[in-house]
């Protein structure tokens, strides 16, 4: 197992060509189970996460997207894609309509089964980040294979 956690220069935002080549490059690399590759972010990284599960969703396992949001023209391949969605409803820092302007374009597609959308009344930015401490969430998250 390898967990990569790239980062982004101050004031850039998230390529899916850049990410794409590191994942073909680790594959390359490393003795990795291709049919079990994972994205997760939070904020921007949640942002990210659903730019690239847009373009490249036929390469991933899973996804999960925590206070963020994306665009809605990818949101037919997103529903093709095992993915958790987690917003506060409070949050000021990324509106919470960003994730559920998302979840919307999503259930208007065809699969939409593999959508999960965790809504945290009155939580903040930080909200979500709790998460990633839950057996909950690695074991929702571990559970898909390509």
């Amino acid at each position: 197992m390898m967990v990569v956690a790239p980062q982004v220069k101050k004031g850039e935002s998230w390529s899916p060509e850049k990410l794409n080549t590191l994942l073909d490059y680790l594959l390359a690399s490393y003795d990795l189970d291709s049919s079990r590759i994972y994205i997760v972010g939070m904020s921007l990284g949640a942002y990210g996460t659903l730019h690239y599960a847009g373009k490249y969703a036929h390469r991933l396992a899973a996804a999960a997207a925590f206070c963020g949001g994306g665009n809605t023209v990818d949101a037919c391949t997103l529903a093709e894609l095992p993915l958790w969605i987690v917003h506060g409803t409070g949050d000021r820092a990324v509106p919470y309509s960003e994730s559920t302007k998302m979840v919307a374009a999503i259930e208007k597609c065809k699969n939409t089964n593999k959508l999960k959308f965790t809504s945290i009344p009155g939580g903040n930015h930080g909200a979500p980040e709790k998460y990633f401490r839950t057996d909950e969430f690695y074991n929702w998250l571990l559970s898909f294979k390509k």
